[in-house]
């Protein structure tokens, strides 16, 4: 890699990417494509202040091209992920609630007893946005009914985080046991899926 006296970057980033990466030693486009999981083409498209793809210099900066955002609202099944649970289920609702605000609502019945995965008393929802974060709520018992599972649910409503897109289609979304006075979590999910099956 050669030395460049002063770093590029983009003005603006296209529609639906993931982060900016700045370059370092030793990186080439394919290698930054094949860390975030894309092509080389789309990071080259993504990409029009690099005049020469074959030439980035340490400092430049570039935009990492998303995942498809998800049209809203939409619904997936979250499938067991556990031998414990093979015979829970649930469902994950995504929507927009207004302009600035965005929801996720998880529903989910036939959990075995947090208490069957460890030191756990409860279960938790987990969403996970690449390059974003992960937002995690607990998710509460409706009260018990005879002869009828618990039902666990909840739904957690965040602002739309500037620069990405609404809801990428590898956004996971998924279910674990948490202990609510320690707040250690089960470090493997209970139901679990991604929102590509709403594309």
């Amino acid at each position: 890699m050669e030395k460049q006296t002063s770093s590029r970057e983009p003005k603006t980033c296209p529609p639906g990417f993931q982060s900016r990466y700045t370059v370092q030693p030793g990186d080439t486009m394919y290698f930054i494509a094949q860390t975030f999981d894309t092509t080389l083409n789309q990071l080259i498209e993504a990409n029009p202040h690099i005049e020469d793809p074959d030439r980035i210099f340490p400092g430049d900066v570039l935009c990492i091209p998303g995942a498809p955002s998800v049209p809203l609202p939409c619904s997936i099944v979250l499938e067991p992920n556990s031998q414990l649970a093979e015979q829970a289920i649930g469902v994950a609702l995504a929507r927009q609630v207004n302009p600035t605000r965005r929801a996720v609502t998880i529903s989910a019945t036939n959990l075995p007893a947090p208490s069957d995965f460890g030191d756990f008393d409860t279960y938790e929802g987990l969403i996970t946005i690449r390059f974003v974060g992960s937002f995690g709520f607990r998710l509460y018992p409706t009260p018990e009914l005879p002869d009828q599972p618990v039902t666990w649910s909840n739904t957690l409503i965040f602002p739309l985080l500037r620069g990405f897109p609404v809801f990428p289609a590898d956004t996971r979304i998924l279910v674990r046991p948490v202990n609510s006075q320690t707040g250690v979590s089960g470090r493997k999910s209970i139901l679990e899926n991604t929102l590509r099956d709403c594309l």
